[in-house]
């Protein structure tokens, strides 16, 4: 049976999402560092209008759980989990969450987050026609182990002048991501976006959002062919990262593919905490 989560339950919803995080092979993703930091999320989704947390009984019992969280006007919507302790009801609680978001939200865009130890909600989401368009290490950073490196290449923040030649290579270069050019235009106050100039034309970005509480976010890093190689993604690291910690972002995360970006970011401090899946199907 589902059942739409009240504020007055976070002590049993938190309770039973952190005992399947404790099973490596059952977690997803975001990360939680400890119990209070599953309240805190939950409270989050709590106080958004059109966000929910969805709960599965069985006899009366709590076994499954999944948070919603919601952008209507976009008709998108991603999940987090969901958090299944038991191995052997997992197809039968995923299946139940799964028709109750396809009554809900037909047509919208979905995308779930897991881990590449998750085996059972990778191979669920396939089974349902979802494709994986993320297969990343999530890295983070705090000031204290930014390393310095020397700077050689022209990487400028983007001016209003240049916009329009960057959202041509914004949406080539990242044009699986649901922060198109567009989405961050409309809200650019909240964006940093560092250009990689080569004969005054832009051949590389990274796009950069601070987040509340002291935190930030590389969304995506990209460098052309044949400018790509670690010196200059580690460069366009550099810069990115700084500039927001001279601002006094405390942490910033970097969710990467394995090789030449991850080991850029390596060259900068970054180092690697877990890993991030992404499965996504345009219309649910």
């Amino acid at each position: 049976m589902i059942k739409i989560m009240e504020k007055d339950e976070i002590h049993a919803v938190s309770q039973y999402m952190w005992g399947a995080f404790q099973d490596d092979k059952k977690r997803t993703t975001p990360p939680y560092h400890s119990l209070n930091d599953v309240k805190k999320s939950l409270l989050k989704v709590f106080q958004c209008d059109g966000d929910e947390i969805i709960g599965v009984y069985i006899e009366g019992n709590l076994e499954g759980i999944a948070l919603v969280l919601l952008e209507e006007k976009n008709k998108y919507f991603s999940v987090q989990g969901p958090y299944i302790q038991e191995s052997d009801l997992y197809t039968k609680i995923s299946t139940e969450i799964m028709n109750y978001l396809e009554l809900s939200f037909k047509g919208f865009k979905c995308q779930f987050g897991t881990t590449k130890t998750n085996l059972l909600s990778q191979e669920f989401l396939k089974a349902n026609d979802f494709i994986c368009t993320d297969d990343t290490i999530q890295m983070s950073i705090s000031p204290d182990r930014l390393t310095s490196i020397e700077i050689k290449q022209d990487i400028q923040l983007l001016t209003e002048d240049r916009m329009e030649e960057y959202r041509v290579f914004h949406d080539i270069q990242y044009h699986d991501y649901y922060w198109l050019s567009d989405r961050i235009y409309e809200v650019m106050n909240q964006w940093k976006i560092h250009v990689l100039l080569e004969n005054n034309k832009i051949v590389g970005s990274t796009f950069t959002r601070a987040k509340s509480g002291g935190s930030g976010e590389i969304y995506g890093c990209e460098v052309l062919e044949p400018y790509r190689n670690r010196q200059v993604m580690a460069e366009l690291f550099y810069i990115s990262t700084k500039s927001w910690m001279d601002e006094g972002v405390k942490e910033i995360v970097n969710f990467v593919s394995e090789g030449i970006v991850s080991e850029s970011a390596s060259l900068v401090g970054y180092e690697g905490y877990d890993t991030y899946m992404c499965f996504s199907k345009n219309e649910i």
